[in-house]
């Protein structure tokens, strides 16, 4: 390989203006570098946009839902929980905000099986922004509500 290496150079070395050979392959090397990583976003910006479009979809009937008068606790529950899910991905301050109020929503109407998946999420949410100590306490919650769950069975 390495006599390869040596034959460009020396080929390169007789020709005319070494300096401008190098030159065009480092701009061939460039220009496909180029190519290269227009088709990539090309090719995820059309694998991603319906999946936006869907999520978006499923954003605004998630706010239709919640926008409803007579809705019980537990759909409510849920669908602040799907609703923060959804939107922690693009909005952290509401998704943190929903959860909190899917919490205090479950605390009031006694559901724990809905505070604990408000806090399981919470936990994840706190702890994929490197909050841990955030999303412990929120995770120890969740298995203290858990064991009340299983010690009343």
């Amino acid at each position: 390989m390495e006599t390869k290496e040596g034959e460009y150079a020396e080929f390169i070395n007789t020709l005319p203006n070494p300096k401008k050979y190098e030159m065009l392959s480092n701009g061939t090397n460039k220009l496909s570098k180029m190519i290269r990583k227009l088709f990539y976003l090309s090719f995820s910006v059309l694998v991603f946009a319906p999946t936006l479009s869907a999520q978006q979809a499923r954003l605004d009937s998630l706010n239709k839902v919640l926008l409803q008068n007579n809705l019980p606790d537990s759909v409510r529950i849920h669908s602040l929980n799907k609703l923060a899910t959804l939107s922690g991905r693009t909005n952290k301050k509401l998704a943190d905000s929903l959860y909190n109020q899917s919490i205090t929503l479950a605390r009031g109407s006694k559901n724990l099986y809905g505070e604990i998946r408000a806090l399981v999420g919470l936990a994840k949410f706190k702890q994929e922004n490197g909050n841990y100590a955030a999303s412990r306490e929120s995770l120890e919650q969740a298995f203290q509500l858990t064991q009340k769950i299983v010690s009343q069975t």
